[in-house]
């Protein structure tokens, strides 16, 4: 995977440079929602949001995490889901209506590691957003 100025990503060095994450799934529709796990010095801030649609509850919830909590998510991220080797971008250009998502890393440097997608999916998509909503499961939030 490369940084917007071309940097290639493969080493623990720049897994412990990121200092944030967001993840963004939703349809036309569904409920459209936000995760953004934010380090903030000594801690971490995971933030759901739920989409305006979605029945219920709509305000935003947040939880603390450890420096630790933060580190293994944001490892798993890279170690366990591979997304430096996930495509910029999946779009199946056949269905007009469906679901929406994107994923983005943000290092301590500034740079942003992107992906996203339109109806098309990297291949370990499914267990990728079971992880994410064994994360928010505090919420009442799913994807």
């Amino acid at each position: 995977m490369q940084t917007e100025s071309g940097e290639v990503m493969r080493n623990n060095a720049h897994i412990l440079s990121a200092v944030s994450f967001h993840f963004s799934c939703g349809g036309f529709f569904g409920s459209y929602g936000n995760v953004t796990v934010k380090k903030e010095g000594n801690h971490a801030v995971l933030t759901v949001s739920p989409s305006m649609l979605r029945e219920g509850k709509v305000e935003d919830t947040t939880k603390e995490l450890t420096i630790a909590e933060w580190n293994d998510f944001i490892s798993d991220v890279f170690s366990k889901y591979h997304i430096d080797d996930w495509n910029e971008e999946y779009i199946n250009h056949d269905i007009l209506d469906g679901t929406q998502w994107s994923v983005k890393v943000t290092l301590d440097n500034g740079s942003e590691l992107e992906h996203y997608g339109s109806n098309d999916f990297p291949p370990n998509w499914r267990s990728f957003v079971k992880y994410i909503n064994n994360l928010i499961a505090f919420s009442g939030v799913e994807f």
